[in-house]
């Protein structure tokens, strides 16, 4: 979960406790040289995907891939599922990453109000 936009768009949003606990259980192994496997640089990395409300794999998953994706929630504001986009580093530069993340954004929050989601409910705006 720390290196997909998925993981990350989903561990932003739960307790801090329940991170710590799955960084516990599985560790953060490196996958590219651009992983991110401290837990300063996570705790970083998930305090910026609280504040965008999107997550970004800048080719930390896979090499020559870059991935953008958003928080599901439930109707208790839980973060059960994420959506995302991938696709080539050639094809997504960072600039396009932060446009199709707000889209990304949209659609995740469309279908988190199907599922009974209110903005009061969880901590994204």
């Amino acid at each position: 979960m720390h290196c997909t936009a998925l993981g990350k768009a989903v561990l932003a949003f739960l307790p801090r406790p329940a991170v710590e606990a799955i960084v516990a259980a599985h560790g953060l192994s490196r996958r590219t040289p651009r992983t991110l496997v401290t837990w300063t640089a996570l705790e970083q990395e998930l305090a910026r995907v609280c504040q965008r409300r999107y997550a970004v794999d800048d080719v930390e998953m896979e090499d020559d891939v870059r991935c953008v994706g958003a928080p599901v929630f439930d109707y208790q504001g839980r973060p059960v599922a994420a959506l995302s986009v991938s696709a080539p580093t050639v094809r997504m530069p960072l600039a396009r990453a932060r446009a199709v993340g707000a889209a990304v954004c949209e659609s995740a929050l469309a279908v988190s109000r199907a599922m009974g989601w209110r903005p009061a409910q969880s901590r994204i705006p």
